[in-house]
């Protein structure tokens, strides 16, 4: 009897419907599992083909290419629009770190105003609420003025 329930077809006949139910929770973890898995793969991005493409669009001043570009890019983009933006004028990134409201002037005299990117993921954790992205642009608007 105890060797049959060491088997995996005894278990299961003998486990009642628990085991059938700890079966069909096992496969649902594995598929999630693997869900995940190509999730992440899907979400990976080659930051140095992003930073390339939008110096490209940046040089050409196709702003509008290049803010489409960086939407669909997952992940960090503003941190990265920034670095373009400094990688296309030539400027070491170090040199002026990102920071949502920041607004540096580059030594051609030239602005660069930084904020996070308007995604749902952003306003969803709060990270960019309504109030923090109308300051920033106030802000700017107010050093245009």
């Amino acid at each position: 009897m105890i060797l049959g329930l060491m088997e995996p077809s005894g278990l299961i006949e003998q486990g009642g419907p628990l085991v059938w139910v700890l079966l069909g929770l096992g496969f649902i973890g594995a598929v999630c599992v693997v869900e995940r898995l190509f999730f992440f793969h899907r979400a990976r991005i080659n930051v140095g083909n992003l930073l390339v493409g939008l110096s490209h669009h940046i040089r050409r001043r196709a702003f509008a290419e290049a803010l489409h570009e960086a939407a669909r890019a997952p992940g960090p983009v503003a941190r990265v629009a920034h670095a373009a933006l400094l990688r296309a004028k030539g400027i070491p990134a170090s040199r002026f770190a990102f920071g949502h409201g920041a607004v540096h002037t580059l030594p051609d005299g030239l602005w660069l105003a930084d904020s996070y990117h308007v995604s749902r993921y952003n306003t969803s954790t709060r990270r960019l609420t309504p109030e923090m992205f109308e300051t920033a642009v106030a802000a700017l608007l107010a050093r245009l003025a």
